[in-house]
């Protein structure tokens, strides 16, 4: 990364292994989200897991690394077109997304798997009340497994107008 004054300015993807090479994994789903306009949005993963615009999301020019959508909060999504269910048959994941909130206390949705039927296979929201411990204004993941579900909260206070970059390793 190389940075000046708080602001990015270039990065190099780095991937460091640890352990026995087979059990890495190539990504199976990489939205860019740099096309700019029109309604596709297209997996640079080679997985093809394309996707189309649902709702009113709006391309823009400043996220960052590029371009962008933007949601409005109701009932906008990027929805996958192509491929299997993106988290069957996993048993590890790591997920990496970057976010940037205009009001917090308040319930969004940020990214679901297999949203089909009435057990989600996976989301990560923003919640006014974590469900589960003591925090206000957390991000939260729910995920489902054999053994029931498992919920994970942030810390509390997640920032407004400002991108912050999330990671969750399963």
């Amino acid at each position: 990364l190389t940075a000046d004054d708080g602001q990015l300015h270039s990065y190099a993807e780095v991937t460091a292994v640890v352990g026995v090479p087979e059990l890495f994994d190539a990504n199976v789903l990489r939205w860019s989200l740099d096309e700019g306009g029109g309604t596709n949005v297209f997996d640079s993963s080679g997985a093809g897991r394309n996707a189309v615009l649902v709702g009113n999301p709006v391309w823009v020019t400043n996220g960052i690394l590029g371009g962008a959508l933007r949601f409005n909060g109701t009932n906008d999504c990027v929805r996958q077109t192509a491929g299997t269910n993106l988290l069957d048959g996993m048993k590890a994941f790591t997920l990496s997304v970057w976010i940037n909130l205009e009001a917090t206390n308040a319930d969004h949705g940020i990214l679901c798997a297999n949203d089909t039927g009435t057990n989600m296979t996976f989301s990560l929201s923003t919640k006014t009340y974590a469900s589960c411990g003591q925090g206000t204004n957390v991000v939260e993941a729910t995920l489902s497994t054999s053994e029931g579900v498992a919920r994970y909260t942030s810390a509390s206070g997640v920032v407004t107008n400002g991108w912050q970059h999330l990671v969750l390793a399963w």
